[in-house]
């Protein structure tokens, strides 16, 4: 099996609430386990030193 993917996804934004629909799938396509990681998008633009 080839080396799986890593998905990371905002838990709040609109866009990974559709990749999650779509990411077993591709995993599914090219024979690759998928890996689910959450983080805060937010968080790390606070971190980083951009409020807004």
């Amino acid at each position: 099996m080839a080396d799986p993917i890593e998905f990371l996804f905002d838990s709040f934004s609109p866009y990974a609430y559709v990749a999650t629909h779509r990411i077993e799938e591709l995993g599914d396509k090219h024979d690759r386990e998928v890996i689910w990681r959450s983080f805060l998008l937010g968080a790390m633009f606070q971190v980083n030193g951009h409020d807004h």
